[in-house]
């Protein structure tokens, strides 16, 4: 409906990551999307100087550099200054830390700001980054127009509620015609076949529980890979039936997703302290038809529970505890696919949509 498009959306982001990364993916899908429904929209990105040659590059996305503490600062008012003279109807932020040129831009332009963490958190208290967080955070908050959240947890969260602002939890979403739709492999499924297992993370991220992972590897006699992991651990023993990768691009990694049976996703969101989740790599894994183990509550599945979806508690023991589940689990579906009109719901249209219905409001 007419009523409902927004003219111009400045989308503001800090982002250091290249295009393969799975943030910047989901925002040039959102951009698309919104662009596809009719609205006009610029991209002003802060990014350091080292990381440019890997940026994405379009005619309407502007990205301002820096190399020290105080160019960030600077660069933060040239992309304001900016997006002030591109005249906005509204500017879209992914929230990251607050600058003081934020507060001047959110005092005169309406100000959405999307909450992918819980910044309090995330940051801490002791470190001099979660001291100024905790200092300077009202300063944008208080002034936003609106929070888009990619959890209820998020949400529900007294760091966020007491500005008690119009909100909107929308998870994360991909672009489903990105990827082809995967054909169960039927025949393939004899039982002298071993299981095929993927997970694709990060060195170093202590919630994605590598560890775990590792433990069933050696309960469990499958074949497991790993992408984007490189090191060995030296804290558990490692079978041969263990496959690292280190960083792979999509390109690289699609025929390990596409012969795959099984996929992992977080398994340790405890150690985070949080709960529920909408992690970009489990939608992959979905649209590549991969039935998924996770350890919390997916925001896009809450209200039901999928059978290709197996849920174990959050907890340290969860893996240990529930071995035979996802033993079950795991021949139960091999050499299945997840259809792909059972998750037509985490398709980023979908949920752009969303967002620009909810901002045109707030224009309003």
């Amino acid at each position: 409906m007419l009523e409902e498009i927004i003219v111009r959306i400045a989308y503001l982001f800090h982002w250091n990551e290249g295009i393969e990364s799975g943030v910047l993916k989901k925002i040039i899908s959102q951009v698309n999307c919104w662009q596809d429904e009719g609205n006009s929209v610029a991209v002003f990105q802060i990014i350091h100087k080292d990381k440019v040659n890997n940026a994405f590059s379009s005619s309407n996305w502007g990205l301002f550099t820096y190399d020290s503490l105080a160019a960030k600062f600077s660069a933060w008012e040239e992309a304001v200054k900016a997006i002030q003279s591109w005249s906005p109807d509204i500017v879209y932020h992914r929230y990251d830390l607050f600058y003081p040129a934020l507060n001047k831009l959110a005092k005169r332009v309406p100000m959405v700001v999307e909450i992918n963490t819980n910044d309090i958190l995330e940051y801490g208290f002791r470190s001099p980054r979660g001291l100024y967080n905790l200092v300077f955070r009202d300063f944008i908050l208080k002034y936003a127009s609106g929070f888009v959240f990619v959890t209820h947890e998020l949400q529900d969260s007294r760091h966020f509620t007491k500005y008690k602002k119009p909100s909107l939890v929308v998870g994360n979403g991909i672009n489903l015609n990105d990827f082809p739709v995967i054909e169960s492999k039927g025949a393939d499924r004899e039982e002298n076949r071993n299981i095929s297992v993927v997970f694709v993370g990060s060195e170093g991220q202590k919630w994605h529980g590598i560890d775990k992972i590792y433990y069933l590897s050696l309960k469990l006699p499958w074949d497991f890979h790993l992408i984007g992991i490189s090191k060995k651990p030296d804290y558990i023993g490692v079978n041969n039936n263990v496959k690292l990768y280190g960083k792979m691009t999509r390109e690289e990694y699609h025929p390990i997703l596409v012969n795959a049976d099984i996929a992992i996703g977080t398994l340790a969101l405890h150690r985070k302290s949080m709960n529920e989740a909408s992690p970009l790599k489990v939608r992959e894994y979905l649209a590549y038809g991969l039935p998924t183990i996770i350890g919390y509550k997916d925001t896009d599945f809450i209200q039901h529970s999928p059978d290709f979806l197996l849920n174990i508690p959050n907890s340290e023991d969860n893996v240990y505890t529930n071995l035979d589940k996802i033993k079950e689990f795991a021949l139960k579906w091999k050499g299945k696919k997840v259809k792909r009109g059972q998750i037509e719901h985490i398709d980023i249209k979908y949920k752009a949509r969303k967002i620009s219905k909810f901002m045109s409001k707030l224009i309003k």
